[in-house]
């Protein structure tokens, strides 16, 4: 026995929208269980996939009529931890407020020691352009601007000469 299906993340506590795949196979003599509920609300679409001849395939489980949870949020995540400067290298830093979600909380537990809030050393131009990716839900690099005046590598800014 074979059961495909795909799970939005977001729905089991994940903090972002992302779709997975899952594959379960059993011997034909053992039982298989059902995919479990959702456990966060997900504002967005319903999940759905587009095949061939029209035909669309929809996400296991959709939280239309709601969860137990609201979704969880990079905020509800990691909002309570110190900014990261461009090459941070301690490894051992004191958090520098208290949890604030119940999932910081739980993650945090008793520790008031922060390990391994680092950040490789970004040279200028990519500091520049992960500064100007803009600050909303989903934003990524492919948000930034279009490149007209060259101004986001050195590549870009050499030109040919139309005389030679």
């Amino acid at each position: 026995m074979v059961r495909f299906g795909i799970l939005e993340a977001g729905a089991y506590g994940v903090t972002q929208s992302r779709e997975q795949a899952f594959i379960w196979a059993a011997s034909l003599e053992e039982w298989l269980p059902e995919w479990p509920g959702p456990m966060h609300v997900l504002a967005g679409p319903d999940l759905k996939i587009s095949l061939p001849g029209n035909a669309q395939y929809a996400a296991v489980h959709n939280t239309e009529n709601g969860a137990h949870f609201h979704a969880m949020t990079v905020k509800d995540t990691i909002g309570e931890l110190p900014p990261v400067k461009n090459g941070a290298c301690d490894t051992m830093i004191d958090y520098q407020s208290e949890p604030v979600s119940w999932f910081q909380k739980r993650i945090r537990g008793n520790m008031l020691v922060l390990y391994d809030h680092i950040s490789k050393e970004m040279n200028e131009l990519n500091l520049f352009r992960c500064r100007r990716i803009p600050k909303h839900p989903g934003a990524d690099w492919s948000d930034l601007p279009e490149d007209k005046n060259g101004v986001w590598g050195k590549a870009l800014r050499i030109r040919i000469s139309p005389t030679g």
